[in-house]
């Protein structure tokens, strides 16, 4: 079997990715400053606001058709998107495919997590549940009837936010949580990724830990450190095949939104360091627990009620070839998660795809996006006919005055 180290011109580029090293900066931006809309090339505009220390939000939306005349369509009925990142190395940049199809749809919000090595002193811990409360954050400034998508890692984290929101403030709640690939209960379906994960203990994992100082503030921090993420990867692409595995295969024959600017190569070869007490905490929350993070869902050590998702729809995404959360990890709870009458919980199931073919390339727009938009249209639909019926009975519910007369 062949792999992209047999290429010249390939490994000439992941060999230099290599010596360049994983050592990132803050941040990798989006270069998303156009899309195509109805054939035609609309500016993107991009703003951002701090959620904590280790994060931002991103918000990403179309600029008027024409500078004299927005177009009505522009100003009503927008959808907003929030896009959840994992947060396990790679740059949020990760999702720019994602939010390049989703902007035609509706504004765009993207949670961004920032290398640990350059913010250290604003962040003496960060751990899983610290993560969670960014999430939780995220939604909330999004706004009340948006739609969450979250990828991989982040699926768990994700979910807990939106039932602590649901159970809290109802109102306040997302409309739709589509879960893409999220390993939520990885031993109701094992996979080659969570198997190689479990084989090692906690303490396993703490070893490969290293103390790390910050360039901006000369402080000492114990990290994942992002170079060793990057050698697993280069070992990993050493042995796949271009033509046969689905990561080799994006990256020698890049169908993404605008590789030109931001190559998958990139994207998947960029790193940032980790802070040590999430690498853990994420690890045994995840996958060291037999029913996974969120069965039952925890954040801070309170137990969040699975009754805070009744109120809003559910789907499952998953990629029929995914080797990284098998199909069956993410429905697993998503099934068995209670619903209000009338909110959906769907199970889409994508034959052909891996996991990074989900969320990148040409797969993600083709085959992805298409079934995601088709079941968030249909959550919008439901809203739609339920606040017309509760209108209706409103309407015809006798007024205080009337009964009292009566």
């Amino acid at each position: 079997m062949t792999s992209l180290m047999y290429d010249p011109w390939m490994a000439q580029r992941l060999w230099r990715r290599l010596l360049v090293g994983a050592n990132q900066p803050l941040r990798l931006g989006f270069a998303l400053d156009a899309v195509i809309v109805d054939g035609a090339s609309r500016l993107v505009r991009e703003e951002s606001a701090p959620l904590g220390p280790l994060a931002t939000l991103r918000r990403f939306r179309l600029t008027p058709a024409t500078d004299a005349a927005p177009c009505a369509a522009d100003a009503a009925n927008r959808r907003a998107f929030l896009l959840s990142p994992p947060f396990s190395g790679a740059y949020s940049v990760i999702l720019r495919d994602m939010a390049a199809a989703l902007l035609p749809e509706g504004d765009v919000y993207v949670i961004e997590w920032l290398n640990v090595a350059r913010v250290l002193d604003a962040a003496p811990r960060f751990d899983f549940d610290d993560q969670i409360e960014m999430i939780w954050r995220a939604i909330r400034r999004m706004g009340p009837g948006g739609h969450v998508v979250s990828v991989c890692q982040a699926g768990p984290p994700t979910l807990i936010a939106a039932a602590a929101l649901g159970a809290e403030a109802p109102l306040a709640a997302p409309a739709s949580l589509s879960l893409m690939s999220a390993p939520l209960q990885p031993s109701a379906a094992p996979s080659p990724v969570s198997e190689c994960i479990q084989a090692q203990s906690l303490e396993w994992y703490r070893s490969r830990l290293v103390s790390r100082v910050s360039r901006e503030t000369g402080a000492r921090r114990w990290v994942y450190p992002a170079d060793a993420q990057l050698r697993l990867m280069m070992s990993t692409l050493a042995a796949q095949s271009p033509t046969k595995d689905e990561l080799s295969r994006l990256i020698s024959r890049d169908t993404g939104d605008a590789p030109h600017r931001l190559s998958f190569l990139e994207m998947v070869t960029a790193y940032m360091d980790l802070p040590g007490e999430h690498f853990l905490s994420s690890l045994e929350q995840i996958y060291m627990s037999p029913e996974g993070a969120v069965s039952p869902m925890r954040w801070r050590g309170v137990e969040i009620p699975a009754e805070g998702l009744r109120g809003i729809a559910l789907s499952a995404v998953e990629g029929g070839e995914d080797r990284v959360a098998a199909p069956g990890q993410t429905t697993a709870v998503v099934d068995v998660v209670p619903a209000a009458e009338g909110v959906s919980r769907r199970r889409i199931l994508v034959d052909g795809l891996g996991h990074f073919g989900l969320f990148y390339g040409a797969g993600w727009r083709e085959k992805v996006a298409p079934r995601l938009l088709g079941f968030i249209r249909s959550v919008e639909r439901a809203r739609a006919r339920r606040a017309t019926a509760t209108a209706r009975a409103l309407e015809a519910a006798p007024t205080m005055v009337e009964a009292v007369r009566a």
